[in-house]
């Protein structure tokens, strides 16, 4: 059996398998000769690179410099952000710099937090960049606002119990900022900060459960919701009797929550009709099979990444010297089959001319034969005639001479 093989897309060679390098369980796409040839390139780079940096310092030493892993460029190392901006200017610091990191949170739209599920009032939720502001007592008064009686000295909005509180009551994040949620939401599970019963037990009834003392009380409905600024405590809610709902990303319609699927122990954001739609709308998948020679014989390969025109046209310029080979080496298959049969027809002619000439050879040699026994007979006829004439001769010449003795 034939050992896999694999096209190498340094060389452009097909080699067996076993000259590819793994990792992590994945065959490379470069075999290894191409792998340590890019490697001892890449170690030459960086040593002519420090030489030239070397060479260009003056009295100045240059600040330390490391590779940034978002954009993969030597930037300073003051141009990465320190995981704990309280603490010492030697700590560790990110991996990457702070233009990707901007970059990032502008590419990122605002999550959605779960503990928003089922809180669908009239006002939507206050958006990430439309927080309120830490505000002191002084500034407040000196504006002039109302919020100088109602909020504290330097209260922060609580994005979890929608609340103004102090700021000790708001936990430190990783990075040294201050959190968005107070210690009691960020310990608290999102499914129990708004206590409610269980699914089962607050949906609605089937119409023959109802009865005729309550017959008034059908059509109420869910009662209303509160507004934010009015929610208690987490301990002192009390329990929800319609159903939790949600607003529907595709259709825009507030629904049960028993009519969203569910991906990793998390709602999703449109409902089962909306994501059956867009299933219908999406075009089939085309199944395509496997290259020849690679079923089943390696893991799938990495993901290819995104090449450039010229290696683009290169390739295309080999596909196109490939396919001009394959047809010339095909031609001259056909040439060399053709050139054999002429050949067999030739040695067949031949072989027929040599046995007709044979053929004829014997025929010939037949034909003299029968004249040399023709001549043969005529030859012996002739002698049996002579020695008969001889005989009558002889006999005719002693009845001659007796008559003339007597």
């Amino acid at each position: 059996m034939d050992s896999p093989e694999r096209k190498c897309s340094g060389c452009r060679q097909t080699l067996p398998l076993s000259d590819f390098p793994t990792k992590n369980n994945k065959v490379l796409l470069q075999c290894v000769r191409c792998t340590t040839k890019r490697r001892n390139r890449k170690a030459a780079q960086r040593t002519e690179n420090a030489a030239a940096e070397s060479s260009t310092t003056h009295s100045v030493p240059l600040p330390p410099s490391r590779t940034c892993s978002g954009c993969t460029k030597l930037r300073p190392v003051t141009d990465f952000s320190l995981k704990d901006p309280l603490g010492d200017a030697d700590g560790e610091r990110y991996l990457v710099c702070a233009p990707c990191t901007a970059k990032r949170n502008i590419r990122r739209p605002p999550k959605r937090n779960i503990e928003q599920v089922g809180q669908q009032d009239d006002e939507p939720p206050p958006a990430r960049h439309q927080r309120r502001e830490t505000v002191p007592t002084e500034a407040a008064g000196a504006a002039g606002t109302e919020e100088t009686e109602e909020t504290p000295a330097f209260s922060i909005w609580c994005s979890g119990c929608m609340r103004w509180l102090p700021p000790p009551d708001f936990p430190r994040e990783s990075d040294g900022a201050t959190a968005r949620q107070c210690e009691r939401c960020k310990t608290t599970p999102a499914n129990r900060r708004r206590p409610r019963q269980e699914l089962e037990r607050t949906a609605l009834p089937h119409p023959e459960q109802f009865d005729e003392q309550d017959a008034d009380h059908q059509d109420d409905g869910p009662p209303p919701a509160r507004l934010r600024q009015d929610t208690p405590a987490p301990e002192d809610t009390p329990a929800v009797d319609s159903v939790p709902t949600q607003c529907c990303a595709g259709c825009k319609k507030t629904l049960s929550l028993s009519e969203f699927p569910t991906k990793k122990n998390k709602i999703l954001r449109t409902c089962v009709r909306c994501r059956v739609r867009q299933q219908k709308l999406r075009p089939p998948r085309q199944q395509t099979a496997p290259p020849h020679g690679q079923e089943n014989t390696a893991p799938p390969p990495v993901r290819r990444p995104r090449r450039s025109k010229s290696q683009l046209s290169a390739d295309r310029a080999a596909e196109d010297r490939r396919r001009a080979a394959n047809v010339e080496e095909a031609l001259a298959a056909a040439l060399r089959s053709a050139e054999a049969n002429a050949q067999w027809i030739r040695e067949r002619a031949d072989a027929a001319r040599a046995a007709e000439a044979e053929v004829e050879a014997l025929r010939r040699a037949v034909a003299v034969s029968q004249e040399a026994r023709r001549a043969a007979t005529e030859a012996r006829r002739a002698a049996t005639e002579a020695r008969r004439a001889a005989t009558e001769a002889r006999r005719a010449e002693k009845y001659d001479r007796r008559p003339a003795e007597t």
